[in-house]
C-alpha cells in the first residue's frame, strides 16, 4: 500500500511539473507571437516608405532625365556640367577669397 501512495504522489508530481512546464512555454509562445506582429507591423511600414522612396525616385530621375534633354536641347553636356560642378565642389573653401575683393585691384584710401 505504502509503495502504490509513493507511485501516485509520483505521478502527481511528474504531472504538477508538466503543467507547469506546459503554462510556461504557452507564455513564452504568447511572448513570441506578440514579438511577430510587432516585427510584422514594422515590416510594413518598411515597406511602405520604401514604396515612397521608390515613387520618388521615379520622380526625380524623370526631373534629371528632363534636365539632361533640355540641356542636349540647347547643345550642352550634362557630364561634362555635372564634372565641373563636381570640381568645384571639391575645391570650395579650399582658398576662399577675401569677401567683395577683386584679384589684382590694390585697396586705395579715400584721400588719394
Amino acid at each position: 500500500m505504502k509503495i502504490q501512495q509513493l507511485v501516485v504522489e509520483y505521478l502527481l508530481n511528474v504531472q504538477e511539473s508538466i503543467n507547469a512546464n506546459e503554462m510556461a512555454l504557452k507564455g513564452e509562445l504568447r511572448a513570441a507571437a506578440g514579438h511577430v506582429a510587432n516585427l510584422d507591423t514594422h515590416l510594413h511600414r518598411l515597406q511602405s516608405h520604401n514604396k515612397m522612396l521608390k515613387r520618388e525616385l521615379k520622380m526625380y530621375t524623370a526631373v534629371v532625365k528632363t534636365c539632361e534633354n533640355m540641356l542636349t536641347y540647347y547643345g550642352l553636356d550634362s557630364a561634362e556640367i555635372f564634372l565641373a560642378a563636381r570640381a568645384a565642389a571639391n575645391h570650395y573653401g579650399a582658398n576662399p577669397p577675401a569677401p567683395f575683393a577683386k584679384e589684382g585691384v590694390r585697396e586705395e584710401g579715400l584721400g588719394k
